[in-house]
């Protein structure tokens, strides 16, 4: 059973498009409204889209950066917070953290595709160049 599980989480980890798409899907069948539906499903993967971008960027490059992803996590949330405070003149938090998830779900989508686009290509390259 621990395997089972193990192998599930490494293959969202490794591919959380498929988990989104999965949820996605899921909640629909549900009849839950479409934009709750897709708010849901990136909250859900938005995790597994950061532990992704985390392994491709030690695949592609050799080495960790998870000190940098943290300090851009966190610098993200302060002007977040910020820009929030200065525009409603009031600080709450669960807004404001919700905010900040869909933003860093959005930046990591982003990364994910461009990693590995990235990868495969150096990849398709070092191959033909061998």
């Amino acid at each position: 059973m621990a395997s089972l599980l193990s192998t599930i989480f490494s293959v969202f980890i490794l591919l959380p498009a498929i988990l989104f798409i999965l949820i996605l899907i899921i909640l629909l069948l549900l009849r839950i409204r479409r934009q709750t539906a897709f708010q849901l499903a990136a909250d859900i993967s938005t995790m597994f889209f950061i532990l992704s971008v985390y392994f491709l960027a030690i695949i592609i490059w050799e080495h960790s950066l998870f000190f940098p992803f943290i300090v851009f996590m966190v610098l993200c949330f302060m002007l977040f917070s910020w820009i929030y405070w200065k525009e409603k003149s009031r600080f709450d938090f669960i807004k404001i953290f919700r905010g900040f998830w869909r933003l860093m779900f959005l930046i990591f989508f982003l990364l994910y595709i461009c990693l590995m686009v990235y990868g495969i290509i150096t990849s398709a390259f070092s191959l033909l160049g061998q």
